[in-house]
């Protein structure tokens, strides 16, 4: 019925298929697994906090317990209640450092994010505070793609 070259073409052409749908079955599988991984990666670094280290030594830091009191009530909020503050002054006056020092106190649940002077780079500051990567596209073959682009 069929003659030769025909059934050699419809061998390939199932071979193709077949191997188009376990790449892409793999890439599905791919893409599923690592956002599961970034969702809980970020659910877990929401719940405990980001807690930077202090390099300023003992003999060097300038002690203002009323400050870091009060920050360490900030950093407990009631119960379902969510604020966000900013905080600022002059450069080499110690927020950093009392920040630091006051979310240590507590614990959990405080995210330190180390804002850029360049706005562009807002968002992978807001990402590493996070312990997060934003991606547009994950995917395998991409991810391979970018690494393969990250060499040249």
């Amino acid at each position: 019925m069929y003659n030769c070259d025909t059934s050699i073409v419809l061998e390939i052409v199932g071979i193709f298929l077949a191997l188009l749908g376990f790449f892409c079955t793999g890439d599905l599988c791919y893409t599923y697994f690592r956002n599961k991984y970034n969702n809980d990666l970020l659910i877990k670094t929401i719940e405990k906090g980001t807690l930077p280290k202090i390099y300023v030594p003992d003999n060097k830091l300038v002690p203002r317990e009323t400050v870091v009191k009060q920050l360490e009530k900030i950093f407990r909020p009631d119960k379902d209640q969510s604020f966000y503050y900013v905080v600022c002054g002059e450069r080499g006056t110690g927020k950093t450092t009392l920040i630091i020092k006051a979310s240590r106190e507590v614990g959990r649940g405080v995210i330190y994010v180390d804002i850029p002077s360049d706005v562009k780079d807002f968002g992978k500051a807001f990402g590493k505070a996070l312990n997060f990567s934003f991606e547009k596209r994950i995917s395998f073959y991409k991810s391979i793609d970018t690494k393969i682009e990250q060499c040249e």
